[in-house]
């Protein structure tokens, strides 16, 4: 494993984050004072259905990195080449009909979904932008995989910056200019994919340029090849939909666009906050990948490290969550109710309170093409919690709170007695091999909320500055005890000591 190169995607990817989160936590109360939170769950509603009519890129997609990484390191790069162009032919032809779909949809949205008349107009052409820049994206998919390829995963977390920040400036220079439209949030959407699909087309020929744009290299089995594994990713992430991505679909059918908004806020920060995982995660997994390739005996030692990260990190982002989210909420958008925000912020994390520090077991399947079995068994979960939901949606006054609840519950059962089992067989460690560090993720979480309790029993957390320098002080007294539970005397010493040399050498 290129630690260094591990160690700069993470923290590369952890700056944009920050950037990205920074600009919403701004403009977020902007929009929903402005346009109100029915119209701030329509832009999430508009991705939730872009994600709805991706479904099958999957397919082709979501192992193409694989594919294309594997060949590519053991020095096949004819076959890598083909896997890339053969990728790239089928992207552009599934973007192209999905665009033809897209443009129905659009037509008939008021009739598919509830909307306020005076936003039907904004609302179709935010859709529209947000649906035609996606599908450019899409159609240039395989220009992406380069920084799998090459272990440079630090590059999306520039191209992240660049996003958030043309993000941020396109929406405060429309919004300053002219009266507050739903439709600015469409055109800064549509002004970033474009950017981002640009960008990785540039960033292919400087990183990748032994892999050439060959029309004729498209290989009808090597696009079986790819469907073959991703059909499973398919199943997995339609999975995602029924599980994650119908709740503001049915929040909006079943109890109205305003209370489709206020879900839409309360997810805000758990989906930040899983995104910070995942970009923990996916710094780890090209390097996983590259090891798989030439040695599959390293996998699990270079799991467990990967785990020490995302523990440390994961504890104290949900950790914070539970402990200060009522606060923060207050202070964000006083104009909601910031107790039903944080109830159903804690209800939307609960799945992910049993995983974070062990997400890198996703790779697993991934690397191993062994998707099959947790694919099926998903799927019937998901199943499983769109029956529960629409039933208790009809017979019970729980609302908003059954949408966000179910799922996570249904999550974190199938974590536990399905997933981290069958991960450990198929690299033939012993079934509860994962156990303990999801023992220790929890035992970790405990401690960040218990610190920021007892913080918040002797101090009034009342304003942006108490609760910043609460938090500054949540992180650095739990990231110092996690950090000793995750790691072994001789692993800290290692740290030590390098952290030592990496001083002397700059004081030199």
């Amino acid at each position: 494993m290129n630690k260094k190169q591990v160690a700069l995607n993470v923290v590369i990817n952890v700056i944009a984050f920050t950037i990205g989160i920074g600009i919403t936590f701004f403009l977020t109360p902007y929009i929903i004072e402005n346009l109100g939170v029915e119209a701030y769950g329509f832009f999430h509603l508009a991705n939730t259905f872009f994600s709805y009519a991706t479904i099958i890129t999957i397919a082709v997609n979501s192992m193409a990195g694989r594919f294309i990484s594997i060949s590519y390191h053991r020095g096949d790069l004819k076959k890598a080449q083909g896997y890339f162009n053969t990728v790239l032919v089928a992207d552009i032809i599934i973007a192209l009909a999905l665009l033809v779909v897209s443009v129905f949809v659009v037509v008939f949205l008021d009739k598919l979904i509830n909307i306020p008349l005076h936003l039907v107009r904004d609302v179709k052409v935010m859709f529209m932008l947000i649906f035609s820049s996606s599908f450019l994206v899409i159609a240039l998919f395989a220009f992406n995989t380069s920084t799998f390829v090459k272990n440079r995963i630090d590059i999306i977390a520039y191209v992240n910056i660049l996003k958030s920040i043309i993000r941020g400036g396109v929406l405060l220079m429309l919004f300053a200019l002219f009266n507050p439209n739903l439709i600015y949030v469409g055109i800064a959407s549509f002004a970033i994919l474009v950017f981002e699909a640009i960008a990785y087309v540039t960033v292919k020929k400087k990183i990748l340029p032994d892999i050439q744009v060959s029309l004729k290299s498209y290989d009808k089995t090597l696009l079986s090849d790819l469907v073959k594994s991703g059909r499973w990713n398919v199943i997995n992430n339609l999975n995602g939909i029924l599980v994650l991505g119908l709740d503001l679909l049915f929040a909006n059918i079943f109890l109205g666009a305003t209370a489709a908004g206020v879900l839409a806020l309360a997810k805000t920060i758990p989906a930040y906050s899983v995104q910070l995982i995942d970009l923990i995660k996916n710094s780890f997994i090209p390097s996983l990948t590259k090891g798989y390739a030439k040695d599959e005996e390293s996998l699990m030692k270079n799991l467990k490290t990967s785990f020490i990260a995302l523990v440390v990190v994961g504890s104290i982002v949900f950790g914070g969550i539970l402990a200060v989210g009522d606060i923060f909420y207050g202070l964000w958008i006083p104009s909601e109710n910031n107790i039903q925000l944080q109830i159903l912020t804690a209800l939307i994390i609960l799945g992910d309170l049993v995983y974070f520090g062990v997400i890198t077991i996703q790779a697993v399947f991934q690397i191993t093409n062994r998707l099959r079995k947790r694919s099926l068994v998903n799927f019937g979960v998901s199943l499983l919690s769109v029956i529960v939901v629409i039933t208790l949606l009809k017979t019970t006054s729980l609302g908003l709170y059954v949408i966000a609840g179910v799922t996570s519950v249904l999550l974190t059962i199938i974590r536990l007695t399905f997933i981290y089992p069958l991960a450990a067989k198929i690299i033939k460690q012993k079934w509860y091999a994962f156990y303990p560090a999801v023992g220790k993720s929890l035992l970790c979480l405990g401690i960040v909320v218990a610190i920021g309790y007892g913080l918040r029993s002797i101090w009034n957390i009342n304003s942006w500055g108490k609760l910043a320098l609460s938090v500054l002080i949540i992180a650095c007294l739990s990231a110092t005890i996690n950090f000793f539970i995750m790691t072994k005397r001789e692993n800290r010493q290692n740290i030590y000591s390098k952290a030592k040399s990496i001083i002397r050498t700059k004081s030199s």
